[in-house]
């Protein structure tokens, strides 16, 4: 009888031949399933019991097991979080001052007239607001025409 499979050298592929194509179901006692079960069972012991962690202990767990480019990636989406939520409230607190300093009436105290120091632009003149609103006083809208 000549080797099937090419592959096996003649030494193996004799003891291939060997081999029986189609073997005879054999039923196993009932004593020898219970026995291999239960020295199956005795050197697995009992199963380990699941220990509980808290919130944070997982998330670290979880965190750290990801990849370093990931880590570096929730990193800056948290501090870009972060760094919303900072402008978010310095912006409300700014808004509200503004709002407060419109309620405020405002008048105009006097407005100088600008004049040029040199001569090499006469033409150019402007014009300066000092005004209150509150109790503070402010010089400011300069306008300047060339």
């Amino acid at each position: 009888m000549q080797s099937q499979n090419s592959c096996l050298s003649p030494e193996v592929g004799g003891a291939w031949d060997l081999i029986p194509y189609q073997m005879e179901e054999v039923e196993v006692p009932d004593e020898l399933k219970h026995e291999l079960m239960s020295a199956i069972f005795e050197l697995a012991g009992d199963p380990p019991k699941r220990v509980t962690d808290s919130w944070l202990h997982t998330f670290k767990r979880h965190f750290f097991r990801l990849v370093p480019s990931r880590q570096l990636v929730l990193a800056g989406l948290l501090l870009a979080l972060l760094g919303t939520l900072w402008n978010n409230l310095t912006l409300r607190d700014r808004l509200q001052s503004l709002e407060q300093q419109t309620q405020m009436p405002t008048s105009v105290i006097q407005v100088y007239t600008l004049q040029p120091t040199e001569n090499s632009q006469p033409e150019a003149k402007g014009n300066a607001w000092l005004f209150t609103q509150g109790n503070s006083k402010h010089l400011d809208q300069v306008h300047i025409c060339v």
